[in-house]
């Protein structure tokens, strides 16, 4: 009887790494297709001209709408992104951050106001009460560099959005806006 337990229990040993080492390879093949398809979504959107800038397994683009005056709202927004399998962006490092100011001064404008700047919606939410920024899946926001007098701490201002200005100044950040604010465009990301 021990013998045949014996033989057992090393029978059934040997399925197990058989199947370990299956499951290993299994896992290996499905983390190289994963990968692949990560190389084709980034092709597609390149072809596509929006995957404008590439930080770590995301692509950032922005979409502006036409016509002088022309803006959107926040939901608006959302739904401009979804068109392209996106979501309005979130900001996550400084890095991050200088690489949206460098792609985003070709489209400052010279506003009715007489202001020379380029505004964008993100993703991002604010909680006036407590001050707080956070990421568009509300985790606390990893970056934050707030332009000159913000965050505005009204009550309704619950979304983010960036302020670039052609030099690098104060004035360049974000900025808290109403939910229905509308705005000339909207930064967008997507894994890739």
């Amino acid at each position: 009887m021990n013998r045949l337990l014996f033989f057992l229990f090393y029978v059934s040993l040997d399925l197990y790494v058989a199947a370990a080492d299956r499951h290993a390879s299994y896992t290996m093949m499905n983390e190289k297709v994963l990968k692949k398809l990560a190389d084709m979504n980034y092709r597609m959107l390149k072809y596509h001209h929006k995957c404008d800038i590439k930080y770590q397994d995301q692509c950032f683009f922005s979409i502006f709408v036409g016509g002088h005056g022309s803006r959107m709202n926040q939901h608006a927004a959302r739904l401009a992104c979804q068109k392209y399998g996106a979501q309005p962006a979130n900001i996550y490092s400084k890095q991050h951050m200088d690489m949206i100011y460098e792609y985003l001064r070709p489209w400052i404008l010279t506003r009715n106001d007489g202001y020379t700047m380029a505004t964008i919606r993100t993703g991002m939410l604010f909680e006036p009460k407590t001050r707080s920024a956070f990421l568009s899946d509300h985790s606390p926001a990893p970056y934050l560099k707030w332009a000159h007098t913000q965050p505005r701490a009204d009550d309704g201002d619950t979304t983010i959005i960036i302020d670039v200005y052609p030099t690098d100044d104060k004035r360049n950040g974000m900025g808290t806006r109403l939910y229905g604010s509308p705005h000339p465009g909207v930064l967008c990301e997507i894994n890739i």
